[in-house]
This record gives structure tokens, C-alpha cells and sequence, in this order.
């Protein structure tokens, strides 16, 4: 029916509960799914249940626990539960998580803000364990100039280091 409906096969059908498979303290139930797709943007009532379909530029082949974290941070602000309790749990849960599919997870599907959540963990990773055993020389180079990037411009605007909160 989705595939009908989009004229397309590449979706990605979430249910927000599936969050809640992660163990971070997401606990709500949702009556709605999320569509990741090429085409479409918006809600739609197909066959009586109600379907959020959001475009996405690029759209994982199948779900996996990365592509799940990546969406849980995508979506921090959308979530009913405190994001102050969920974001310490699901950045711990990222570093249990295989780094080389967490990265390739925020590589392929993340947006910015997962990006920049991730970093840390990425760059911690790659550090503590060398090139060879975590991020690929071009994964690593792509997260380790995002977090430049973000570093340098969160200086700018606070005016330098003595002025950051």
C-alpha cells in the first residue's frame, strides 16, 4: 500500500515505539507511523491509519539499532519524555554500539544534530582504539572536521574561550 501510494520501493517504515527497543527511557506507545521516503512530506490517512511520511535525502535500506539511535537523536524534540534524562542514555548506549556501523548509520542517514551528538562519541572511539578498529580514515575525517567546524564556530560566537558557558 506504501509502496503504491509513494510509486516508489525505497522506504523506511519506523514506529516511534521501536524507540523504546533501544532502552534509553523512551516508554510511550504512538498510534503513528513514520514513513522515510524520497517523495513525499506531510501526513496522510491511507486505509484509515494515519502515516507521517518524511523526506529524507538518503533512506536506510532496513532498521537496524544505529539507524534507531541516529533517529532517536534526530527526533530528541519531537519525543514526549525529557530530553535532558533520554540524550546522557542514548549517548551511553552509543558508545556500547559498533562504531563502524554507528558511523556509517550517521554517515548515510543521520542529519547534523546526530552528527554533532555523535562526534564525541566517534572521535573517542577513534582515539582510544586507533584507526584500524574503528572509523575508516574517510568516516573518521568526516566526523573529526564536523566537530572542528562546530568547536570553531561555538568560539566565534561566544567571543573566544573565556567567554563560553
Amino acid at each position: 500500500m506504501i509502496e503504491t501510494f509513494l510509486g516508489d520501493d525505497r522506504f523506511l517504515m519506523v514506529s516511534p515505539s521501536a524507540l523504546n527497543s533501544l532502552g534509553v527511557g523512551t516508554t510511550q506507545l504512538h498510534n503513528e507511523a513514520v514513513v522515510y521516503n524520497h517523495k513525499r512530506h506531510g501526513k496522510f490517512t491511507l486505509d484509515g491509519r494515519v502515516y507521517d511520511f518524511r523526506m529524507r535525502t538518503s533512506v536506510p535500506t532496513h532498521l537496524s539499532k544505529e539507524v534507531l539511535l541516529v533517529d532517536l537523536l534526530h527526533n530528541l524534540d519531537r519525543l514526549p519524555e525529557d530530553k535532558s534524562t533520554v540524550l546522557p542514555l542514548a549517548l551511553a548506549k552509543a558508545s556500547e554500539m559498533d562504531r563502524v556501523r554507528l558511523a556509517r548509520a550517521v554517515k548515510e542517514f543521520g542529519s547534523a544534530r546526530a552528527e554533532r551528538l555523535l562526534a564525541p562519541v566517534l572521535d573517542q572511539a577513534y582515539r582510544r582504539r586507533g584507526p584500524r578498529m574503528s572509523l575508516s580514515q574517510s568516516e573518521y575525517g568526516c566526523v573529526s572536521a564536523r566537530l572542528s567546524y562546530y568547536i570553531t564556530q561555538r568560539s566565534i560566537y561566544y567571543g573566544g574561550a573565556s567567554n563560553r558557558p
